[in-house]
């Protein structure tokens, strides 16, 4: 499940259209719940969301569906659930949406975005830093803050995971090369 969560969620939106890697990507979540894979299956849950906004689907759908897909990962893990948050976050900016305060929906005492920071590198949550550094980027680059944008782009290439060639990091390349 994981390896088709990385090619479907990664690789495969290069070579066809973005609804078949929704496609597949839903169908990759199903199998995962079937299995049992349920990090898998909800990173690709995720993914399959974040796809269905780069296809075109309406911000308000993508939305709802990120806050369904954050309660179904409570259930599981709150480390998922933070990752769905940072997706979130910048959506909510495309929509206007400034009043909420997207980390209340926080159960661990995470508050604010630089809470989050810290508590990402006390417990070396990687991927939870992966995921802000891609949420500040992507908030100030559409928010027309390049300065800031550059910083959080400089900000994830000084993790040891952008050394190597990992495929997580990909699509965030291809919008910074925008």
């Amino acid at each position: 499940v994981r390896a088709r969560m990385y090619l479907y969620g990664f690789l495969y939106f290069w070579f066809i259209p973005i609804s078949e890697t929704c496609r597949k990507l839903y169908e990759t979540y199903t199998i995962g719940m079937r299995c049992g894979d349920v990090d898998s299956a909800m990173y690709a849950l995720g993914l399959h969301w974040m796809w269905q906004f780069y296809g075109g689907e309406k911000l308000s759908v993508v939305q709802t569906n990120l806050d369904d897909a954050m309660n179904l990962m409570s259930k599981y893990s709150e480390e998922l659930r933070k990752q769905c948050l940072l997706r979130k976050i910048p959506l909510a900016l495309l929509m206007g949406i400034t009043d909420e305060d997207p980390y209340s929906m926080m159960e661990d005492g995470v508050y604010c975005e630089s809470e989050l920071l810290v508590y990402a590198k006390s417990k070396k949550k990687v991927q939870l830093l992966e995921g802000l550094f891609q949420s500040q980027f992507l908030s100030a680059f559409w928010m027309g803050d390049f300065n800031k944008a550059m910083e959080s782009a400089n900000d994830l290439l000084k993790l040891p995971t952008s050394k190597m060639p990992k495929v997580q990091s990909l699509y965030f390349t291809f919008y910074r090369g925008i």
